[in-house]
């Protein structure tokens, strides 16, 4: 049902994105009448973006923070693990893994189009060609890189102990 009055029925919105270089930032664009704040890719921003989120919340502002709660490993992504956890609300939303159609809750890079290795670095631009959306059981982030093998250190141990027995 509809409010009959007109004055309920208006939906008053202004939207202005500004770019920051870290959380900090922020405090610095909010004007005393701001009742809503919206962060996005707060994964990208530095650890100082909890105390920010708290600092406008403490004063009555509604914040919206958006990111990537997981980054290609599977492990928490920046500070998203502590801004979930000190949310009043959390809406997760998921995509469709790209392998068998349940939901995805991961990010899968891909090298070449092969899951990239645990040691690749963390914030890598990249867009359909480098990320496939996937569940738990189809993501896969090998444990090392593919272009390495792994070290006997018993074996070189005994050669090293050979090598320096006449010292």
């Amino acid at each position: 049902m509809l409010e009959p009055r007109a004055e309920a029925s208006v939906v008053a919105t202004r939207t202005e994105a500004q770019p920051v270089g870290h959380a900090g930032e922020i405090r610095g664009l909010v004007n005393p009448e701001t009742d809503v704040v919206g962060i996005d890719e707060a994964q990208f921003l530095d650890e100082e973006i909890l105390s920010v989120v708290q600092w406008l919340a403490n004063r009555n502002v509604r914040v919206i923070v958006a990111g990537t709660d997981l980054d290609f490993r599977g492990r928490p992504f920046g500070a998203m693990g502590d801004l979930m956890a000190s949310a009043e609300v959390v809406d997760k939303l998921h995509a469709i893994c790209t392998q068998c159609g349940d939901l995805a809750t991961r990010n899968q890079r891909l090298i070449d189009g092969e899951p990239a290795p645990a040691e690749s670095p963390i914030i890598h631009v990249g867009g359909a060609e480098t990320y496939e959306a996937r569940c738990r059981r189809c993501h896969e982030v090998p444990a090392g890189s593919r272009h390495q093998t792994e070290l006997d250190i018993e074996m070189e141990a005994d050669a090293w102990a050979e090598r320096t027995r006449y010292w």
